[in-house]
């Protein structure tokens, strides 16, 4: 048997993805085929009314239906289809320099039950990126890294790197009930990453506690671009949970070393915030770019060394972690805390909803020091590899 055949669908009638409008397709199917194809890379479909021999009971029980008898075939059509689309990515294709980013097509993904569909805007080249594209990963965590991500390359399902993003809500999963599409939104993609692509799947409500690992998303602030809120969620909740474990109290003194850098720059703001004097450290190009961020002193590390003060401080954060803590370690006042930006923190779905709070109010801002397009990211990773950047590199996606 062969049906091609043309129908109309609200999808709305399902309760499994919230669109605006009513969408229609060419479905094509046959005995032999597992799932079915739409011409020309159509977006949606809805199916003919016969019961297609290709949805086996495996996939209609994670489509959410216990009995096959009683399966809506439509909406099942329409869910392998809209996953059977091809997107653009680009896929990091070995552990290597910037060049073994490569640009190809893979299936779009499809929200499930719980979950929301982003067109990704824009997104950033994280240190984080460049790192995992590197293997650069200290010796502590080698091993389980290389288990976790891939041996030899990074496995399907983390080898589209992208670490946040911002965007609209495409679709929605069944119980859905905190966005619907067309919000804009910003995101931390979770230890899938995800970003460097046109799509991106992410839980509406991730699971307490594994809110890291599996991403989480939030209303974009209102007075930010797409490229710059999509440079916040990294930087800005990594930097918000340090300062949270080094327990800053009202007049404390705080060090920041590597303040021009993405957590720095996020990290002076927010320490600012809890009441905390700052002194930054930077080399001579950024300690201006430092100062309009709210530190109260700066310290240049190109003109000695920045420990030879005699000051000491009761915590201090070191952002980019190129030292040994013990250099550190011996400028705190007695009882005075230590945090680097390689250990482990605790970040809660509600601290991406406190810093675009913290940004609508003005207390709180990026710096975007370069924005490539997508399909510049080689040029991004090699430039960000330099160390030097300011603040955060942008990438535009696609335009709104």
């Amino acid at each position: 048997m062969q049906v091609s055949d043309t129908q109309e669908v609200d999808l709305n009638k399902n309760g499994l993805v919230s669109l605006t409008d009513r969408l229609t397709i060419d479905c094509v199917w046959s005995n032999k085929q597992r799932k079915p194809s739409a011409k020309n890379g159509t977006r949606a479909l809805l199916s003919d009314t016969d019961k297609p021999d290709i949805l086996d009971k495996k996939f209609i029980k994670d489509m959410g239906e216990d009995e096959e008898e009683s399966a809506d075939y439509s909406k099942y059509i329409y869910f392998s289809q809209i996953g059977g689309i091809l997107m653009k990515a680009v896929i990091c294709t070995g552990y290597g320099p910037p060049e073994v980013l490569k640009f190809e097509e893979v299936e779009k993904p499809l929200p499930k039950s719980g979950e929301i569909l982003i067109k990704v805007l824009a997104t950033s080249c994280h240190v984080g990126d460049t790192r995992i594209r590197k293997c650069d990963i200290p010796l502590l965590y080698y091993i389980p890294y290389r288990i976790f991500i891939g041996i030899t390359k990074p496995k399907k399902g983390k080898n589209i790197l992208g670490m946040e993003c911002a965007g609209k809500v495409e679709a929605v999963g069944k119980d859905v009930t905190r966005l619907k599409p067309g919000d804009p939104v910003f995101a931390l993609t979770g230890f899938n990453f995800g970003a460097y692509a046109e799509y991106r799947c992410l839980p509406d409500k991730p699971n307490q506690g594994s809110e890291e690992r599996e991403g989480m998303v939030a209303m974009k602030p209102k007075n930010m671009s797409y490229e710059e809120a999509a440079t916040v969620p990294g930087g800005g909740l990594t930097a918000l949970a340090a300062m949270r474990k080094l327990a800053l109290q009202p007049g404390e003194e705080l060090l920041i070393y590597g303040a021009s850098g993405s957590l720095g720059v996020f990290s002076i703001q927010i320490a600012k915030h809890f009441g905390a004097k700052v002194t930054g450290v930077c080399s001579t190009a950024n300690l201006e770019m430092v100062k309009s961020l709210g530190a109260d002193e700066v310290i240049d590390y190109t003109k000695g060394d920045f420990a030879a003060g005699g000051k000491s401080y009761d915590a201090i954060y070191d952002a980019v972690y190129k030292l040994p803590g013990s250099r550190f370690k011996k400028l705190l006042k007695k009882g005075g805390r230590f945090v680097n930006s390689h250990q482990s923190l605790s970040i809660r779905m509600e601290d991406l909803d406190f810093l675009r709070d913290l940004i609508e109010k003005g207390d709180l801002k990026t710096f975007i020091d370069k924005t490539y397009s997508l399909e510049e990211i080689v040029e991004a990773h090699r430039y960000v590899d330099k160390g030097h950047k300011k603040g955060n590199v942008a990438i535009t996606v696609a335009e709104e």
